[in-house]
């Protein structure tokens, strides 16, 4: 893995009903407007569970408290490289709400491909596809 490479914990958020949290991008922000999984940079000083939880804790006011493992993958895009690390969140600790102004929906796993998503979200939702869920 590249030293120049954004890490990035990743959070699949999901409800008691079998339903996935995905997020829209401000516009103000690299690939706005396009949906993804709330989730976002490992600081140096900081192992990937404890990034995820400090960021959706930041971006959407939850914090997760049952989560596992869901893959982890390199990404390129045209300015820069990402390497996400993405947990499945079977349980969490507040009310999901978009703290920086983002739109927030529940959406099924099969629905999913009908929102336009940021490239490296496919690989996610493929998997997601894979495994029902």
């Amino acid at each position: 893995m590249q030293n120049d490479m954004l890490k990035c914990a990743v959070g699949v958020i999901k409800n008691s009903l079998n339903q996935i949290l995905i997020a829209k991008r401000p516009v103000h922000k690299a690939g706005g407007g396009f949906w993804e999984f709330p989730g976002g940079k490992i600081e140096s000083h900081e192992t990937s569970e404890q990034a995820l939880i400090r960021e959706l804790q930041e971006e959407i006011g939850i914090t997760p408290t049952v989560f596992d493992p869901l893959l982890k993958f390199p990404h390129d895009y045209l300015q820069y490289q990402v390497f996400l690390e993405v947990f499945l969140i079977h349980q969490f600790e507040g009310e999901p709400s978009g703290r920086e102004g983002q739109p927030l929906l529940w959406v099924d796993i099969k629905d999913l491909p009908n929102y336009p998503v940021l490239d490296a979200n496919w690989v996610i939702i493929r998997e997601l596809n894979k495994y029902g869920g």
